[in-house]
């Protein structure tokens, strides 16, 4: 039997609007909603992330998505997930990512390793 709204204990969420006082998310809960969640319905650049810069005091600005990748993203534990989600995924979506990364990674280097196999280097 599912209860109805009237039958179940009222959350605290629902009583601090009732009463006039939000609950502010931690940064933790609110990085961790924006990478986990967010991320899967929103274009990454349209997505921010506060963080705290210290160039003439103290003060937050906005991170895109893609810059949190470029600053983060080769940290080992990053890494380590994102080499089993390529080895791993049957998702048409990362090898589609594999198929890229094979593409440009062919393109700066494949004709130079030719031509060094070749003897021409």
């Amino acid at each position: 039997m599912q209860l109805s709204t009237w039958d179940r204990p009222v959350t605290n969420k629902e009583l601090d609007t009732f009463y006039g006082k939000e609950i502010v998310p931690t940064a933790h809960e609110e990085i961790n909603e924006v990478l986990t969640n967010s991320i899967r319905h929103v274009n990454p650049e349209n997505l921010s992330l506060p963080m705290v810069t210290y160039t003439g005091g103290a003060q937050i600005k906005s991170v895109t998505i893609p810059e949190v990748i470029e600053d983060y993203g080769f940290y080992k534990s990053p890494m380590v997930a994102l080499m089993a989600v390529l080895s791993r995924s049957e998702c048409p979506l990362v090898a589609a990512y594999r198929k890229e990364l094979a593409d440009v990674y062919a393109y700066h280097n494949a004709d130079e390793i030719d031509a060094y196999r070749a003897g021409e280097l």
